[in-house]
């Protein structure tokens, strides 16, 4: 019923373009080129008609954007007996990320986003001090595109600090992203429920992408 009724809105939209003399194939381009801010760039600044284009072509953007509950997410961690050095992979032990047992020191953490179909891409940013106690983190990690979605693998060579948070930013939407991306940004650094923040990802949803950001541990 979903897809029905996105096929009818999609139908409308595009009798809008037809009756209003518009040609969106430049813009339907960008679009699935993944140009984001290009594209964002000019809906923005278009005037008199090409207001109402934008408008009709936002919301055309919109049925592309991906159902939350396609995109899955999970994390393991790897850890080593507290007070001993991390060592190398193999003098580690893999657990769930949401079931790390008392008594071990984080050494590495990897996470995997998943979805049927759309694109996912990210960043996994880390602050060994502390969410907030810089507004740049240490490292940021653009991921490893998979089969079926996207993985961050981040590693220290000491155990990580207890007061250490990490935060992952992931969008999916139709298309790879393209381009300079300015939201990720508000996404890593922001405080979650902030404004800027919600308008990051706000610029996002109205681009036919949807975004999840995660706080970790």
């Amino acid at each position: 019923m979903q897809t029905l009724k996105g096929l009818a809105l999609a139908t409308v939209i595009a009798a809008c373009f037809f009756w209003l003399g518009i040609e969106p194939a430049r813009w339907g381009a960008m679009h699935s080129d993944g140009r984001l801010l290009d594209l964002e760039t000019e809906l923005d600044s278009a005037e008199g008609v090409g207001k109402i284009q934008a408008g009709l072509f936002h919301q055309w953007m919109r049925l592309w954007r991906p159902d939350r509950d396609d995109i899955r997410i999970e994390g393991s961690v790897f850890a080593a007996p507290e007070g001993q050095q991390c060592g190398s992979r193999e003098q580690q032990t893999s657990f769930p990320i949401e079931a790390t047992p008392a008594g071990t020191s984080v050494c590495g953490i990897q996470m995997r986003a998943f979805a049927e179909g759309p694109f996912i891409i990210g960043r996994l940013a880390y602050w060994p001090d502390g969410l907030g106690s810089s507004s740049k983190p240490e490292r940021v990690l653009r991921g490893n595109a998979e089969m079926s979605g996207r993985s961050w693998t981040l590693e220290t060579e000491a155990p990580m600090p207890k007061s250490a948070k990490l935060r992952l930013a992931v969008v999916a939407g139709p298309a790879d992203v393209k381009g300079s991306q300015p939201w990720y940004s508000d996404l890593l650094a922001a405080p979650i429920g902030s404004a800027a923040r919600e308008t990051a990802m706000q610029r996002l949803y109205q681009l036919g992408y949807d975004v999840r950001v995660l706080d970790l541990p």
